[in-house]
């Protein structure tokens, strides 16, 4: 009896584990490049996916935070060139009609 009751946690342990890997398997990864738009890749992903920013200065329309992000489960990732400032920082800018 105390065999299956250990056994049970690392079945379900071993299904949580499959079920996550599986989902991640179909997640893409975006790159966005300076002078190109995060909103367009926003828009464009699905939920878990990466999209990865490179440095420089982006506009965005929302005038509070620049982006609208509606779909769940993203990763927003800004890269940094160490050593070059704000040049090597990602900037958000509100700018309407952008």
């Amino acid at each position: 009896m105390t065999t299956t009751l250990k056994f049970r946690p690392v079945v379900a342990a071993l299904g949580i584990a499959l079920f996550a890997l599986s989902t991640g398997a179909n997640a893409a990864v975006h790159r966005v490049a300076n002078g190109g738009s995060i909103q367009a890749a926003v828009d464009k992903a699905s939920s878990g996916d990466t999209i990865l920013v490179d440095p420089g200065t982006y506009y965005g329309t929302d005038p509070k935070y620049g982006l609208r992000i509606s779909t769940n489960n993203l990763r927003l990732i800004g890269k940094v060139r160490q050593g070059a400032g704000d040049a090597g920082k990602v900037r958000i800018i509100y700018k309407p009609g952008s």
